[in-house]
């Protein structure tokens, strides 16, 4: 199922592997493995983990950073 989560966060951030985001606030890289094949599938933003990631928990994850980030630029 990682191909729909790799999918689901190209969708909403608007960019592929290897790139990116215009704000330089994100960048999608994948990786074979991180070395927590319990908590798989997982997203690591700012070096925190987030395990047993689905479509909906991605888009959660990814708004709340977004979120402090037009707070932080307010």
């Amino acid at each position: 199922g990682s191909g729909m989560l790799v999918d689901q966060v190209e969708r909403i951030l608007d960019i592929e592997p290897g790139e990116t985001t215009r704000a330089m606030q994100f960048t999608l890289e994948e990786v074979n493995c991180l070395g927590a094949c319990a908590l798989g599938p997982v997203m690591v933003i700012d070096g925190k983990y987030y395990g047993k990631m689905t479509v909906n928990k991605i888009e959660k994850t990814i708004q709340k950073y977004m979120e402090q980030e037009e707070v932080v630029n307010e």
